[in-house]
């Protein structure tokens, strides 16, 4: 049973890099940065070890070493995740990747929308519902939840003030970063 764990483990995070939920690995790997010509530029160059214009499965694999040693992955199993990269990122299947397949699936993993974030928003948004769609249902809430609507009432202050102070300043600091 332990055996399998472990092998279920190892191929959940072989498929790590490929999975859209995990692009941050892949960022991480790559070194992207902030996505800058010259940041996609340097990783491009910083992974194409023999200067070929061209990267090709053993220089991603060496690429990927180090994610694999952190998760315990076997040779075979780092093969399988650089074959993954590769079908997923080789438009013109030729086995390995030129400066602009590079650059322009760099770029579209850079504007890539995380999954979760459409059931965040959708929880934002019925967080900030008007009072005008909530008070009608207020005495059925607060009876639901066995409080008072003092108690209502000073819970949904304390999370608008605490979006307020944080929530906004935060999305400014993380769009200048």
């Amino acid at each position: 049973r332990r055996a399998q764990a472990t092998l279920a483990r190892r191929a959940l995070s072989a498929q790590l890099l490929v999975s859209p939920y995990n692009n941050h690995h892949l960022i991480s790997t790559l070194q992207l940065g902030m996505f800058t010509d010259k940041d996609i530029d340097d990783a491009f160059s910083r992974i194409d070890a023999d200067s070929n214009k061209r990267i090709c499965r053993d220089e991603l694999q060496a690429v990927f070493r180090d994610f694999a040693a952190k998760r315990g992955l076997s040779e075979e199993e780092l093969a399988k995740t650089v074959d993954a990269f590769i079908a997923k990122w080789d438009e013109d299947k030729s086995g390995d990747l030129c400066r602009e397949e590079f650059r322009r699936l760099a770029i579209s993993l850079g504007e890539q929308v995380h999954p979760v974030i459409y059931q965040l928003s959708a929880c934002v948004f019925l967080m900030c519902v008007p009072f005008g769609i909530i008070v009608p249902f207020e005495p059925t809430l607060v009876a639901g939840l066995g409080i008072t609507a003092a108690q209502f009432g000073a819970a949904q202050g304390a999370m608008f003030v605490t979006k307020f102070l944080f929530n906004i300043p935060i999305t400014d600091v993380v769009d200048r970063v």
